[in-house]
């Protein structure tokens, strides 16, 4: 099995995201863990962690701050630019793990 962490900071890269967590669900060599953290975690943005659950429930792990102690896959994908991709992605260069980057700004 190949491990596959995605990481979701708010409802604007869940949306892209969306398509992809269904196929890779789908795919019967990946194990995906869903990194869930940043907006979807705060009241002010509707806590959208709850939906994600909802939908996709112990492929999910919500964690507010520090989501680098929880990385520990084969592949790593992070969409955009955003602080928290950031600092996941630096963590994931630090251990040599693979990261998938899908749209970055310009």
């Amino acid at each position: 099995m190949i491990k596959v962490n995605l990481l979701t900071e708010s409802r604007a890269d869940y949306g892209i995201y969306y398509p992809l967590i269904k196929a890779l669900i789908k795919d019967k060599r990946l194990e995906l863990k869903i990194l869930v953290t940043g907006m979807h975690l705060e009241e002010q943005h509707g806590i959208t962690a709850g939906d994600i659950m909802a939908e996709f429930g112990g492929k999910c792990v919500c964690r507010y701050g520090n989501i680098q102690s929880q990385i520990s896959p084969d592949w790593l994908i992070v969409l955009g630019d955003r602080r928290p991709m950031l600092e996941v992605t630096i963590e994931a260069a630090y251990r040599n793990i693979p990261v998938a980057h899908i749209q970055g700004g310009g």
